[in-house]
């Protein structure tokens, strides 16, 4: 059950840190929109700004450029030159055309009215070079005459389509702007115009959004007119200027999301595959209690009936075949408890117990192993509180396991001492023996499952690796911890620590 509910808060938040991940991408493209959206209209506004400015620039130079070209203009100019002793013509060999005027030339030809070659230019560069005649009646007059004159014109004969649209169409891209429009010039009193707050230049309807400037602002005598450019399909506009980010994105989230579900499914997999291992092992274990205990019935019987028979070889064999099926039950009792522990109600059956006096029963418990290897076992119990609320049954098996793997990780005469301790919250208990002890990368891996110390090539330690981690999880159980300290050739010391319930004085 535990681990289902793992799998489920797993599986939640990885789906709540999708969503949470997916509301956050979606307000960082929803801003990175709406930035896009005020650049593009500030970029826009920009453009059409200096549309207006241009055209007005345009205007005043083409009105100097006709007035200075005219004949009567010409005229008073030559004779005022005379008189100061001046040859205009070789003034006007000399002059030569500066780069914006050059520029204004090249791009817009058509605003100047068609002007191809520099002559009507350099005249007029000629007659603002004295601006004491610039001042004079003789060009102001006609100047006055030409502005009356232009403000008598209607807005389409002042400006051409053509110059609107390349001026707009320039004026956009040096921007960084590269978009089609459709513009329309309107007069201060069209429905649409009234309806645009004069606060705003832009104006959006449905997919659609429109931009206005005046033009001619600073003419006060000409009626309002203004310049609206149209963008259709502003939404595809911003998605595809953002679509990279997108496709990005989305790429990403999809491999991260089919990461998860694979990983899922494996989970979910190996959790269906540990349930039937342990179904396989529960089995198993409790099928071969019923053979194990016929075994040991036949042995006793065929023991009892050899030594009445004086039969030796018999009652050796039987001793043999006694003690494998003794060995072999220990083992299945293991692999239960094992087992035991992966389920879900696993429950520890808690009551206060003397740890001194299971300490103690260690020695009679492993007198046959000890005595095999010429080993000994030494009790210090020096504790004065050792009343502990555990399960006793696990506990015996807790010191039982260290004790028989110091005995079998020995290479020699197994030393063993245990040593228990009080401090301010429980009991100490210290298990030391001489054995082959263990490297630091061998400590790590000391409570894993299934993991077994290597003693070289030959397999003379008997066991499944089970032990240690059985004894990890029972002393977490109980609140307590274990702690290792080893020296590879020298031996190894264990020191758990379990919460005492209530101080018992040693008698």
């Amino acid at each position: 059950m535990q681990k289902i509910w793992q799998i489920r808060m797993t599986a939640i938040t990885m789906g709540v840190g999708m969503i949470g991940l997916l509301i956050i991408q979606f307000n960082w493209f929803n801003n990175a929109a709406e930035l896009e959206f005020t650049n593009f209209v500030n970029q826009v506004n920009q453009s059409l700004n200096q549309t207006s400015q241009d055209l007005e620039s345009r205007e005043s130079f083409q009105t100097l450029l006709n007035v200075a070209n005219l004949e009567e203009v010409q005229t008073q100019f030559q004779n005022r030159q005379t008189n100061l002793g001046r040859n205009p013509n070789s003034l006007a060999s000399e002059l030569i055309l500066n780069e914006t005027t050059k520029k204004m030339i090249e791009d817009f030809p058509d605003s100047l009215g068609g002007v191809s070659d520099n002559e009507s230019l350099k005249k007029l560069q000629i007659v603002l070079s004295d601006p004491f005649f610039v001042q004079s009646e003789d060009f102001s007059n006609p100047l006055i005459r030409e502005v009356n004159r232009i403000h008598q014109l209607s807005m389409g004969e002042r400006i051409t389509p053509k110059t609107i649209d390349s001026l707009v169409d320039l004026n956009l891209k040096t921007t960084g702007i590269q978009r089609n429009f459709e513009f329309s010039i309107l007069s201060g009193t069209d429905s649409l115009i009234k309806k645009i707050n004069s606060g705003y230049f832009n104006h959006v309807h449905g997919d659609s959004i429109n931009f206005i400037t005046q033009l001619f602002p600073n003419d006060i005598t000409f009626p309002k007119y203004y310049l609206t450019v149209q963008f259709k399909n502003q939404n595809s506009y911003f998605i595809q200027s953002i679509s990279s980010l997108i496709i990005s994105f989305f790429f990403t989230f999809s491999l991260i999301l089919l990461g998860a579900v694979f990983s899922l499914r494996a989970v979910l997999r190996l959790q269906r595959l540990a349930e039937m291992k342990n179904d396989f092992i529960n089995n198993m274990t409790h099928e071969l209690k019923t053979p194990i205990a016929t075994i040991v019935l036949a042995a006793e019987y065929l023991k009892e009936w050899s030594e009445k028979s004086n039969e030796p070889t018999l009652t050796r064999f039987s001793q043999v075949i006694l003690e494998e099926n003794s060995r072999m039950q220990d083992n299945v009792e293991k692999i239960l408890n094992t087992s035991l522990l992966e389920k879900s109600d696993f429950q520890l059956k808690l009551s206060p117990v003397n740890m001194h006096e299971i300490i103690m029963s260690l020695q009679g418990n492993n007198e046959l192993k000890l005595q095999s290897k010429n080993g000994h076992l030494e009790l210090h119990l020096k504790a004065h509180s050792y009343l502990i609320k555990a399960d006793k049954t696990h506990m015996i098996n807790v010191f039982n396991n260290l004790v028989d793997n110091a005995i079998k990780y020995c290479e020699g005469e197994p030393v063993i001492e245990i040593t228990t301790e009080n401090n301010a919250d429980g009991l100490v208990i210290s298990i030391k023996d001489n054995g082959i002890g263990m490297s630091p990368n061998q400590q790590k891996r000391a409570f894993d499952k299934f993991y077994r110390v290597s003693t070289g090539d030959l397999h003379d330690v008997k066991g499944f690796g089970l032990g240690l981690s059985y004894v990890k999880f029972i002393m977490e159980n109980h609140n307590g911890n274990i702690k290792l300290q080893s020296e590879l050739g020298i031996g190894s010391t264990f020191k758990l620590f379990l919460p005492f319930i209530q101080p018992l004085k040693k008698p």
